[in-house]
């Protein structure tokens, strides 16, 4: 029996200016399986940092060209992370698109293209990561990370969150407003 495919998908939005009318975001996502890499960086225009966490989590999916593995999602994005695990989209569905505090659901389009993506894989874990600052956080943090990840060893969790930090670097490279780049 062959052993079944796993695609890592790092990713990190950013946006400046991100309540004004004029701004600028970008994103970074890192994929990885076995010793494959890819990465992608791209500017957004006019746009807010959970539209732009989104924006990363599609094209990430979207340049597995594989279907029915297994996919994991490393965000630091509550936004994100918190819709997927607590299942608010089905609530959402249910109040007409309105969330708790009975306002009309943003980036709607980007939720149900999320969940078409999600569709053609076998399973998407959504994991919270968090960037740490000294030697004290970083055990703190892969004590709370182990709490809801415990397949992943000390020195997997120290991959996971060095992963992160490059693709923050990506996402403000796109953020800075250059070009994109695949």
């Amino acid at each position: 029996m062959s052993k079944k495919i796993k695609v890592e998908v790092y990713i990190k939005g950013l946006c400046s200016r991100n309540q004004f009318a004029e701004n600028w975001g970008g994103y970074g996502v890192s994929l990885i399986s076995g010793d494959k890499r890819k990465e992608i960086i791209k500017s957004v225009g006019n746009t807010t940092s959970n539209e732009v966490e989104l924006l990363a989590v599609l094209d990430g999916l979207r340049a597995i060209k594989l279907n029915n593995i297994h996919v994991d999602i490393f965000s630091s994005s509550s936004y994100l992370i918190d819709t997927m695990q607590k299942n608010w989209i089905e609530k959402w569905k249910r109040s007409g698109w309105k969330n708790s505090m009975k306002k009309t659901v943003k980036n709607k389009k980007h939720w149900n293209d999320l969940m078409k993506e999600i569709e053609r894989f076998d399973s998407v874990k959504f994991i919270k990561i968090k960037k740490f600052e000294n030697l004290n956080d970083r055990e703190e943090w892969y004590s709370e990370f182990r709490k809801h990840n415990d397949e992943y060893s000390y020195d997997q969790y120290l991959n996971v969150v060095s992963r992160f930090e490059e693709v923050l670097t990506f996402a403000e490279i796109g953020k800075q407003g250059g070009s994109s780049y695949e």
